[in-house]
Parts: C-alpha cells; sequence; structure tokens
C-alpha cells in the first residue's frame, strides 16, 4: 500500500517508531515524499521496529552492538574492530535471477529483461514481510549533488 495522505503516513511510521526515532525522521529536511517513502517500506517490509541512524558515534556504536548480538559482526581483539563475514548463501549475483527491468516488454540485446510492471510485482511479493521479527535500520547517505531532486520510482 502506498500511504496517500499525511495522516497514513504518520499512522504507518508511528506504529514501528519511538518518539524519538519519529521526531529524528521529521527532523530530516526532506520532501514529504522521503516519509510517504520509508513509510511504504515499512508497511511492505513490517519491521517490528525502526531505527533512524543520524550518523552519530552513539548510532554507529548502537549499530555496530546490534551486529554483534544478531552475529552478523564478531568482535575483534582491537576495540572497535569487528569481522563480517557475507552468509554462505549470499556470496554473488545469480545471472539467471537477475534482469533489466523495461516498460512494456522492450528487450536488450545479450542481456536479460523483464517487463518492469512484472519484475516490480515479483520484487514486491519477495520483500512482503522479510523484515518480520526484525529492526529496519534506516540512514541517509548522499552519493550525487545534494540539490537535485529526489528520486522515490519504486513505489510510483
Amino acid at each position: 500500500m502506498v500511504p496517500s495522505t499525511s495522516d497514513e503516513v504518520e499512522r504507518l511510521l508511528r506504529g514501528k517508531m519511538s518518539d524519538e526515532m519519529y521526531r529524528r525522521l521529521m527532523n530530516i529536511n526532506n520532501p514529504p515524499e522521503l516519509h510517504r517513502f520509508i513509510a511504504w517500506a515499512v508497511d511492505l517490509c513490517k519491521p517490528d521496529s525502526v531505527f533512524i541512524n543520524t550518523g552519530s558515534s552513539e548510532d554507529l556504536d548502537y549499530i555496530r552492538r546490534r551486529a554483534i548480538e544478531t552475529g552478523e559482526e564478531i568482535p575483534l581483539k582491537t576495540p572497535g574492530h569487528t569481522v563480517h563475514f557475507d552468509s554462505p548463501y549470499d556470496q554473488a549475483r545469480a545471472r539467471e535471477d537477475t534482469a533489466i527491468l523495461l516498460p512494456g516488454g522492450q528487450k536488450l540485446p545479450f542481456i536479460r529483461t523483464k517487463d518492469r510492471d512484472e519484475g516490480l510485482k515479483e520484487m514486491y511479493s519477495l520483500l512482503n514481510g522479510v523484515m518480520k521479527g526484525r529492526e529496519m535500520l534506516v540512514g541517509f547517505y548522499s552519493l550525487g549533488p545534494k540539490a537535485r531532486p529526489s528520486v522515490y520510482w519504486l513505489f510510483k
């Protein structure tokens, strides 16, 4: 469900966030589409809770502690250092399961393609409820110019 009103967005977010995490998210100077996007992801993935990472040293310590608690990382002898191993089931891209999504059934030579609507439907079915019993970590990073228009294409 794509939340269409600010009330739906607030209900979805407050249902999974502490007051502190909700305040952190609302303090981010970004258009309302960001809040809708996160509410959409929360509704789709169904985490038990949501943590908003501000990038502070306290937040990074919390994330490291959680990674050690869940067994994703193992502490090393040097304080503050950990090691992370990927799951044996997560070793590389499986070519037979990878496709470029194109509208209207378009094709590209030598590349596996899939109709965009069909591919998104499949992706959403795989993500539905994937975070039950888990905490969703949300962090914000800029990989390009900060002033360019945001793209929230996944849920449009």
